[in-house]
């Protein structure tokens, strides 16, 4: 604070730990102790008033200062700069996470690990990391010797099976290599340490990183920091009411999972996954100049060939189409409900034949039970293809609420469903409109604005 004048307070944004009247030296200094980073007091000093900011005294003088935000004292006009210097920067994304602040790390390391254990274990969550480590690391964990969470070492060593935090020093210090998880269990939880990540520390290559993790982040001095928390999914919203009290005990992660499980990693850490703000525009964009290239073509040219060759680039363009649907019945891929829906009829009902009510309703279904022969509806083909031989004996469907049979008619379907398969689905479309019929008149699901449905106009559910 510098002065108030008529109930204004001036708040000077600049650090200054060296007094202006001090005779002593002030040459710029590292000190490696503890990072102080005393060289940029030169800079700041020359920017002057440029970055002072100005705000009426009786501003702020509540303690919610954002009652909508999980951290609720953080001025919102704080976080909007935090989140702009993120991006700036361009070392962490912050697009879809809270702002909490704190002082020091070592706060911020133990509300993270506080935040990420279960008050309901039996014994303390394993809290590891891979050597080299910040030697804090082990006393912050242990420190208010909670039951919580418990110290258990190097991240490369460690072979106990159960829930586990892995603390990830990325880029590590003093090398700077960018590190990525270790243990690459199941049940691992991780917190990204990116204290060390900024331009005079290391040069910024990525964006670290882009999974659903904790991230520690240093602004630009290291005596206040942001813990980075993302926000929980749609899907995550409504888990508490679906919890039946009970929980899964001895679960195990086949290996091939895990082997999957990998390669998502990797490219969630390389940025890959990252859902681009205009993704949608540009698709539109590039699936009308294939359209309007595909009908220049066929109408000023009469070579057979480049017509078949942009009959298959057709082909590929109504993929697309389809693909737009696909995200819409998944997550809303425009900026409200409204303009979701638009894609969603347009895309699936107008464009490729779909109705987007019953596609919604089992590809949902083929997400929360895969490949169960009970429960999936995309393995429950009766009577005309069978997928396992456990269907010779009739299947109980909990999805469709009624038995399939295995009788004389499935058996002649199933002796000659390997010469029937490409020719049924050829014209497998019209199921799709058989289905839907099924869903409204026969069903005793409940389906929102089944006019509309029957009419064309699907209504997001």
């Amino acid at each position: 604070m510098s002065g108030t004048d008529g109930g204004l307070v001036e708040c000077s944004t600049f650090p200054c730990a060296t007094p202006k009247n001090d005779t002593r030296d002030t040459s710029p200094t590292i000190v490696l102790d503890h990072g102080d980073p005393t060289m940029y007091e030169s800079y700041w000093r020359k920017m002057g008033n440029n970055c002072d900011i100005t705000f009426s005294g009786d501003d702020s003088l509540s303690y919610f200062a954002n009652g909508k935000s999980l951290c609720w004292f953080l001025e919102s006009k704080l976080e909007e700069q935090i989140k702009k210097l993120h991006n700036v920067v361009g070392n962490a994304i912050v697009d879809d996470h809270y702002i909490v602040i704190g002082t020091r790390s070592n706060k911020l390391v133990q509300a993270a690990l506080y935040a990420l254990s279960q008050s309901d274990q039996l014994e303390p969550i394993s809290v590891v990391s891979a050597t080299p480590f910040y030697s804090a690391y082990p006393h912050v964990t242990d420190f208010v010797r909670s039951g919580l969470h418990k110290w258990a070492g190097d991240a490369r060593t460690f072979e106990k099976y159960g829930p586990y935090i892995e603390l990830i020093t990325s880029p590590n210090n003093p090398d700077g290599i960018i590190r990525e998880p270790v243990v690459n269990v199941d049940q691992g939880k991780l917190i990204y340490d990116l204290v060390y990540y900024w331009p005079q520390y290391t040069a910024i290559t990525l964006l670290l990183p882009h999974l659903p993790t904790m991230m520690l982040c240093s602004l630009l001095f290291p005596n206040a920091l942001a813990m980075l928390v993302p926000e929980l999914g749609i899907a995550w919203q409504h888990l508490d009411n679906l919890f039946t009290g009970y929980y899964l005990e001895d679960s195990q992660v086949y290996e091939v999972s895990r082997d999957y499980r990998k390669p998502c990693l990797d490219f969630a850490i390389a940025g890959l996954c990252k859902k681009k703000g205009h993704g949608v525009i540009y698709l539109f964009c590039f699936i009308g100049f294939l359209l309007f290239l595909t009908f220049y073509v066929v109408i000023f040219s009469d070579n057979l060939l480049i017509h078949m060759l942009f009959g298959e680039l057709l082909r590929l363009t109504w993929m697309q189409i389809s693909y737009l649907g696909h995200d819409s019945g998944h997550f809303l891929i425009m900026t409200n409900k409204g303009f979701n829906k638009m894609i969603q009829i347009m895309s699936e009902k107008r464009l490729s034949g779909i109705h987007i009510t019953w596609w919604k309703w089992t590809h949902n279904a083929h997400y929360v039970a895969c490949n169960s022969l009970d429960y999936d509806p995309h393995l429950q083909h009766l009577p005309v293809f069978t997928v396992s031989s456990s269907l010779f004996k009739s299947l109980n469907s909990t999805f469709y609420g009624r038995e399939l049979t295995f009788d004389s008619l499935e058996k002649i379907f199933v002796s000659y469903q390997h010469f029937m398969f490409y020719p049924i689905f050829c014209v497998s479309w019209v199921n799709l409109f058989v289905q839907l019929l099924l869903l409204l008149l026969f069903s005793r699901r409940k389906v929102p604005n089944g006019l509309f449905n029957m009419l064309g106009n699907e209504e997001q559910t």
